[in-house]
């Protein structure tokens, strides 16, 4: 299903079929079409995939009692296959193309962990956003860069490969979900992987374990005489 919303898919579906000892080789019992919708998104898909479900399960019972269930076997040179996905796959390229970044964000969305990114060295999940329809066009463009911020809505435009993306809803430490602006102060701000943040964080984390006798004597030594003392 998540696929299907990452391709730009039209429809996805579900297939009820009769279970044989290699993986999901056995013969199908029926099939049931489900379209996407512009707007659909991994749950309200998700609800909609289950209702088929039961309303197929409920039809092939039915027809299975009285004997006239029929069985057509599948085509193996004309499956199509997927690879599966972990949490990590969910981390957001902001110099990909606008639906791409687009359809990955409404793919991982609750019940789902959620399509993030980096913040001050810290993961920030974005659970809600649009593509901002005119988009100025930039010559030069930083991705991932914090350029507007809408008050009335509280959220945030956001650069991308090919234009903008206004981020609605989002979720990061302690705060969220909540609406972007209630977390971002400035213009300017940057989502990715900060080097320079992520050092910082290290640095702070180390300095707590040295002054906390969290680490051994030789960690100590390093940590104290390595690139993260501070004098």
């Amino acid at each position: 299903m998540n696929w299907a919303l990452l391709n730009s898919e039209r429809e996805t579906g579900i297939t009820l079929f009769q279970l044989r000892a290699a993986i999901e080789d056995g013969p199908v019992a029926g099939q049931r079409a489900i379209a996407i919708g512009d707007n659909d998104s991994a749950a309200g898909l998700y609800e909609r995939v289950c209702q088929a479900t039961v309303e197929q399960s409920i039809e092939a019972h039915a027809r299975a009692s009285p004997g006239d269930l029929r069985l057509i076997e599948q085509v193996a040179d004309e499956a199509r296959y997927t690879c599966s996905r972990t949490p990590t796959d969910g981390e957001i390229d902001w110099a990909r193309p606008t639906q791409q970044i687009y359809d990955l964000i409404w793919a991982f969305t609750a019940l789902y962990p959620g399509a993030f990114t980096c913040y001050r060295a810290r993961n920030l999940i974005i659970w809600k956003a649009i593509p901002v329809e005119d988009a100025p066009r930039l010559l030069g463009r930083i991705c991932g860069r914090v350029v507007k911020f809408d008050k009335p809505e509280r959220s945030v435009d956001i650069l991308i490969g090919d234009g903008l993306l206004r981020v609605t809803e989002i979720e990061w430490s302690n705060y969220g979900p909540v609406r972007p602006r209630e977390i971002l102060r400035l213009i300017r701000e940057w989502f990715g992987l900060d080097p320079q943040a992520v050092l910082e964080r290290l640095d702070r984390t180390i300095e707590g374990l040295v002054h906390s006798g969290g680490l051994s004597q030789g960690c100590r030594e390093i940590a104290q005489s390595g690139p993260f003392r501070r004098d």
